[in-house]
């Protein structure tokens, strides 16, 4: 294993390569303060939570089940994601460990 390949949490590496550079480890698992993070990346648009809801074209209930543990669907998800992209440092907010999403840049 080479220092800079990425590695699981115990260690091992995944051994993928993605056009020839070892593919790193992603984890399709929330962290465990979603809800806090989805209120952090509210708090910074300084919209109502009514109109978070309606920038992420979603009912306000489901704005307060993502808070309380539920997960967004892919379509919320790339939604929150996009609009995380929008509001300085809000990619850190949503991302863990600094990870900068721009999957879905046009």
């Amino acid at each position: 294993m080479t220092s800079n390949e990425p590695t699981l949490n115990d260690g091992r590496t995944n051994g993928l390569a993605i056009r020839g550079r070892p593919a790193p480890y992603l984890s399709a698992v929330l962290p465990d303060d979603f809800g806090r993070r989805v209120e952090m990346l509210k708090e910074a648009t300084g919209l109502t939570w009514t109109g978070f809801a309606q920038v992420l074209g979603v009912d306000r209930r489901q704005v307060l089940r993502w808070r309380k543990g539920t997960e967004p669907s892919g379509g919320a998800m790339r939604a929150l994601f996009q609009l995380a992209s929008w509001i300085d440092g809000g990619s850190d907010i949503l991302g863990d460990n600094g990870l900068q999403m721009a999957l879905w840049r046009d």
